[in-house]
């Protein structure tokens, strides 16, 4: 069960990754995701990091045509970010946004 990390910041249920392999936006986004993480203080568990490359039935499962693309799991919906995540404060707000 997710937990809250600040007053007022949504109940984050997962933040699943979709990248393909170790092409160059791919590595970029695990890495800015890898840093969001830990200034957002979110829970290492809820991430999870699909390849494409390796597992492209959850990716279609999910409806994920581009990658990298970041899916946020939130009560009620979900919110995707397509991209390498380097406008690290935009993925924090989605992350946070109620």
């Amino acid at each position: 069960m997710a937990k809250k990390t600040k007053p007022g910041q949504s109940q984050l249920q997962f933040l699943r990754l979709f990248l393909a392999g170790k092409e160059s936006n791919s590595t970029l986004a695990r890495k800015n995701l890898e840093r969001i993480v830990k200034q957002s203080a979110i829970d290492p568990s809820l991430v999870e990091v699909v390849d494409v490359y390796e597992d492209h039935r959850t990716a279609l499962d999910n409806k994920i045509f581009l990658t990298p693309t970041l899916l946020i799991g939130l009560p009620g919906r979900e919110a995707r970010v397509v991209g390498n995540l380097q406008d690290v404060d935009s993925v924090i707000h989605q992350i946070e946004a109620d």
